[in-house]
């Protein structure tokens, strides 16, 4: 189930034509294409050195960059 609303609802009996069973399925599609890609879109992480937040990926590149105690 989405987490959206859709805006447009259709009745059972509006959903019978085949014109608006497809345009509602089509939408629903995108809705789940959406909330798809808002979930791999990165969230800031808090970098305590810094003090300012800095996305993922410049995180990521500096932990490969850190010397490794072994």
């Amino acid at each position: 189930m989405s987490k959206r609303v859709p805006k447009l609802q259709f009745t059972d009996e509006e959903l019978k034509a085949p014109k608006v069973k497809k345009a509602a399925d089509k939408a629903d599609k995108a809705v789940k294409k959406l909330e798809k890609a808002e979930k791999k879109i990165p969230k800031k992480i808090f970098h305590e050195d810094v003090d300012k937040t800095k996305p993922s990926s410049e995180l990521t590149s500096e932990v490969k960059k850190a010397p490794v105690n072994v």
